[in-house]
């Protein structure tokens, strides 16, 4: 009875170690598409970030009464940047917490526009 336990143990152990290695590999896998994913997010919402100061400058250059927009995002932006490298746990997620305090400051409608303008300009890079 003892060498039949001894013989499942040895027989299951490699397939052990091999579920693990596989199960390490899925992980790695796991880790390199979020990571992969968060790459292109950041990359979006930057790249959003282009189109809506656009929109904000165009409004204030053209004496529309937003004037005072333009400026309060730049520090919006700088003051959460500032915030989450200081370690503050309300902002370890910077695009969540720029995403909130901008749409709010810069309203629906701009944000939307700046919204149709990241998609169009998506689908103008692709068809190339």
């Amino acid at each position: 009875a003892t060498a039949t336990a001894t013989a499942t143990t040895t027989t299951t152990t490699p397939n052990t170690a091999e579920s693990t290695s596989q199960q390490q590999e899925q992980t790695q896998v796991s880790q390199h598409h979020n990571t992969m994913l968060e790459a292109k997010q950041r990359e979006r919402f930057a790249i959003f970030m282009k189109i809506l100061f656009k929109i904000l400058a165009q409004e204030s250059s053209s004496g529309h009464e937003s004037s005072q927009i333009p400026l309060k995002a730049k520090r919006i932006v700088a003051a959460c940047t500032k915030r989450n490298r200081q370690g503050d746990p309300k902002y370890e997620s910077l695009m969540e917490v720029m995403h909130v305090q901008l749409r709010k400051l810069v309203g629906e409608k701009r944000w939307m526009k700046a919204s149709v303008y990241l998609q169009h300009y998506y689908r103008s890079t692709t068809k190339g």
